[in-house]
């Protein structure tokens, strides 16, 4: 790490950047792809922001804080919603983008 780069900010890189760039990387998630993230934390975040830079579609947040969820969509999520709604799973599964059979 550059001497001016504070050890606070530098050890957010091997856990809120490393682990969800790869995840997404070694999950091989390809353009058109859907990901799912539960939890919009730091992890979650970056998570959502990378699925998006390799072109992942749709990107689903779920979390339980309504400032997480519209921070995600800010980010780049297509959808967020919250995870202890009763009709979570009814709502995701009406969404028009996902495939079913």
């Amino acid at each position: 790490m550059p001497d001016n780069v504070p050890m606070e900010q530098a050890a957010i890189l091997a856990d809120a950047v490393s682990t969800p760039f790869g995840a997404v990387v070694h999950t091989e998630v390809r353009v058109g792809e859907s990901v799912g993230v539960r939890g919009a934390g730091g992890v979650g975040t970056h998570v959502v922001q990378i699925a998006r830079l390799v072109g992942a579609t749709p990107v689903i947040v779920m979390d339980v804080n309504d400032e997480v969820l519209q921070r995600s969509l800010d980010l780049g999520a297509d959808h967020a919603f919250r995870s202890d709604d009763p009709a979570l799973q009814a709502k995701v599964a009406e969404k028009p983008y996902l495939n079913r059979t």
